[in-house]
């Protein structure tokens, strides 16, 4: 049977079958990177394609944004309608019970689980979990549904959490370095933390260790969290593993609690913080706070409130020798509502609005970094950007299943230690009982 037609015909199916697939994929990588026009319009290109866009990010810089979109895709017509952060869950909700909802809408990270169910996804055989990770940061594969083969939405911004420290207060205490290190932050925080004759902290070297007046709290017990190598909640398969040991038989997430809770114990070296001091945000405002942990997006807002404020922007500090670089980021992602009634147009300008050119201009506007690691890999002449930059390639996140119902968990995780209720055990197993009964 030898050189059959039967099996050389089989051969020859083989080889244009495999041909044709490596000449998909590479078109899709060159549309996706804005090298092929792909969704590119000209003049003369097919007729314009108008979609709703639904987000919390401000009207008037996606009003610039969608203008210099527009100059490269002519033919897309994308209305941008910012809906304020408090309203936006319930907004979208109803808009898309009564089917008034938006074509496209811009999902937080912490929203994936809660609404995946309202998204029409793109499958895997459409664009391949390899392309997907191998063109976006590590953190945008919570948007990577592993169970159904499926991807929810498209990244579209980062927003990392960073360092902000003063510079006058720093120089004051004589010191010329930040810390880089969880270790040496201590030290630093020690010595730049200044008290009165009765204990009151009249500087605070840094603003940690409680819940309610710590500016973005959860979001950096997450981080400590997430530098252990813990997810909190593991993808594949999704499950609660908050809590758990690994191979050294240490729990990470106690040694992040404990380590954070210190911060307010007055019989600790590294107290700096306690709950009656004013929200960490005002007191870094009013040159009272030497650091302070913010998102990148927060940089234009303290220039504006105090121009006079001698401050910079450094990595968020990283565990000695550890084994994971992670800063938690705030990310957005480009959805397709499952109730549009123009799915293919919306396809198109999701992808379309995630191309090289269109997240070159985003980033510009918002000065923020991009979402694609072919855009971080390019060196950048500006030093709060290149901040910015590597913090996006170190962003971490994890999936919570309801952000109203986890910021209670996280306060009451923080709180029960303070307080004295709970040791760190106790309150981190509390905490994954807890999650683990909203997950069901």
């Amino acid at each position: 049977m030898r050189g059959t037609p039967y099996k050389s015909a089989m051969n020859l199916f083989q080889i244009l079958s495999i041909a044709i697939a490596i000449i998909v994929a590479v078109a899709a990588a060159l549309v996706f990177g804005g090298i092929l026009p792909g969704f590119r319009s000209g003049p003369g290109g097919a007729s314009e394609m108008s979609v709703s866009l639904w987000g919390v990010l401000p009207q008037d810089l996606m009003a610039r944004f969608l203008d210099e979109f527009k100059k490269e895709y002519k033919n897309f017509n994308i209305q941008y309608i910012q809906i304020p952060t408090e309203n936006f869950e319930l907004t979208l909700i109803n808009a898309l019970a009564s089917g008034q909802g938006p074509d496209l809408w811009l999902i937080p990270q912490n929203l994936i689980l809660k609404h995946k169910n309202k998204v029409a996804p793109i499958s895997f055989r459409t664009f391949k979990e390899r392309d997907f990770k191998d063109i976006f940061i590590d953190e945008a594969e919570l948007y990577l549904d592993y169970n159904n083969q499926n991807i929810i939405a498209l990244p579209f911004i980062i927003d990392p959490l960073v360092m902000f420290y003063n510079k006058d207060l720093l120089r004051n205490a004589g010191l010329t370095k930040v810390p880089e290190t969880w270790d040496q932050f201590i030290t630093t925080s020690q010595a730049l933390t200044i008290k009165d004759a009765a204990g009151n902290i009249k500087q605070a070297g840094s603003a940690l260790g409680e819940y309610s007046n710590v500016s973005h709290a959860q979001n950096i017990i997450a981080a400590l969290i997430l530098q252990t190598g813990n997810p909190i909640i593991a993808q594949r398969p999704l499950k609660v593993v908050l809590g758990e040991k690994q191979e050294n038989i240490l729990v990470p997430a106690e040694s992040a609690l404990r380590f954070y809770a210190e911060f307010s114990n007055p019989r600790k070296i590294s107290y700096s913080w306690n709950k009656f001091l004013e929200p960490s945000k005002e007191l870094f405002l009013q040159n009272k706070l030497v650091i302070y942990f913010s998102f990148a997006s927060e940089l234009k807002e303290i220039k504006e409130k105090n121009p006079h404020l001698n401050f910079d922007i450094a990595q968020f500090p990283q565990i000695l020798d550890g084994g994971i670089k992670a800063t938690f980021g705030r990310m957005w992602g480009i959805a397709v509502s499952n109730q549009s009634k123009n799915k293919e147009a919306a396809f198109k300008a999701g992808q379309a609005l995630v191309s090289q050119n269109s997240l070159e201009a985003l980033s510009g506007i918002f000065f923020l970094p991009p979402v694609r690691k072919d855009m971080l890999s390019r060196a950048v002449s500006d030093p709060y950007l290149a901040i910015f930059y590597k913090a996006a390639i170190w962003s971490r996140a994890w999936l919570e299943p309801d952000p109203e119902f986890t910021s209670a968990i996280f306060k009451n995780m923080i709180e029960s230690v303070n307080k004295g209720e709970k040791n760190t055990g106790q309150a981190v197993l509390d905490a994954k009982n807890k999650l683990e009964s909203i997950m069901k």
